[in-house]
């Protein structure tokens, strides 16, 4: 498996739109492009999985959608099947019990009000590092070390 550690990828991911990728795409600083980027500098070869997948990619290789960039991560291969699955939370900002203390990548799936494929961002275990969104539909979770 590929699991770098929470501070290895936290220390390579950049939290604000316009941060790090350039791209001539329309889209080119999505949160998804955001936590590819932060993967491959974390360990070069997501750059590999992410090129072989066949999920939509930025010309450099970094997948655009964040539930497209989840399929990827629960591959057995790359991190395998994800560490917790929750439904909606009561708000947006009220994460469930059991993700207090665990640190890792968070997947947002069908938020409401947002016709995108959602979010994926790191959570400290206390707070989110960019956004959170625990009122979406779906959540899933793949804990770091």
């Amino acid at each position: 498996m590929l699991r770098p550690s929470f501070y290895k990828l936290k220390s390579n991911y950049k939290k604000k739109q316009g941060g790090t990728h350039t791209c001539s795409m329309h889209f080119p600083n999505t949160c998804a492009i955001r936590m590819s980027e932060a993967l491959v500098r974390s360990n070069e070869k997501f750059l590999d999985v992410f090129k072989r997948s066949h999920k939509n990619k930025c010309p450099h290789g970094h997948i655009r959608g964040a539930q497209d960039l989840g399929a990827i991560l629960a591959k057995p291969s790359v991190f395998g099947v994800r560490d917790f699955g929750w439904n909606a939370q009561e708000s947006r900002s009220t994460p469930p019990d059991d993700a207090i203390g665990k640190k890792g990548i968070v997947c947002y799936m069908k938020i409401p009000g947002f016709s995108g494929q959602g979010h994926i961002d790191l959570w400290d275990g206390a707070d989110p590092v960019g956004d959170e969104y625990w009122h979406a539909e779906t959540i899933w979770m793949w804990t770091l070390k």
